[in-house]
């Protein structure tokens, strides 16, 4: 038996940018990325491209390509994506926070959405208020919502 190869870490990364989705959609792979200036795990200023990888919007039929790359000195693998987008969600946190918001106020869900999906948010919206921020800011759930939003805090994911 030879010696254990040590494990190589790779650390993910999601860096925001502002860009036009329908931009992206229309020009696919042929989207100008800019690079980021550096590695935001260890700050070198050298980054290859790494490919890319395929993501749903809501309002889009079909997958959009966005870029990646990797940092040769930590290894970290950097995706870029559109800003107003929480990892691992389809729909724009302004589409969520408005969704919550007409929840809260109107007693019902907006007939833009789909019951299913729109509860879900709430469901773990709640769960982790409770879990996260609950007793910093009180028990009205619509307030702890805006303060959220304001924040920028993602509100559906305990990560």
């Amino acid at each position: 038996m030879g010696a254990a190869t040590p494990r190589l870490i790779i650390f993910y990364v999601i860096i925001s940018i502002n860009i036009m989705l329908e931009d992206l959609a229309r020009l696919g792979k042929d989207f100008k990325w800019e690079k980021p200036s550096i590695c935001p795990c260890c700050e070198n200023s050298k980054l290859w491209g790494h490919g890319f990888v395929k993501c749903y919007f809501n309002g889009f039929s079909h997958s959009l390509w966005l870029k990646r790359y990797r940092c040769p000195s930590c290894n970290s693998v950097i995706t870029v994506k559109p800003s107003g987008y929480w990892s691992r969600f389809k729909s724009s946190v302004q589409t969520i926070y408005n969704t919550l918001s007409y929840r809260f106020l109107n007693k019902k869900w907006p007939l833009s959405i789909s019951r299913q999906r729109a509860g879900n948010w709430m469901r773990a919206f709640i769960k982790n208020i409770k879990m996260l921020i609950y007793d910093r800011f009180g028990s009205e759930p619509f307030k702890i919502l805006q303060i959220c939003f304001e924040k920028n805090i993602n509100f559906l994911s305990s990560k």
